[in-house]
């Protein structure tokens, strides 16, 4: 929903296109907030494994976990 919201500025600020430092600005914006969003969640799912296998694996099955986890 919120998403939308910020879909509908940034094709409004594009569309009067008097203000193309704001839309690139804006876009960043966007393009930054969903990395750390990404990022979250990914930590969030790291943390779910280990939690779950109580830390008692290698460092490497802990990371191809991970890579498996993602996808």
């Amino acid at each position: 929903m919120e998403n939308d919201k910020s879909i509908d500025i940034l094709n409004y600020i594009k569309r009067i296109n008097s203000f193309p430092n704001v839309y690139i600005t804006y876009r960043i914006m966007l393009t930054i907030l969903m990395l750390v969003v990404l990022a979250e969640m990914s930590f969030s799912k790291l943390k779910i494994i280990q939690v779950y296998l109580k830390s008692t694996m290698s460092q490497k099955r802990l990371h191809e976990l991970v890579i498996l986890f993602e996808k």
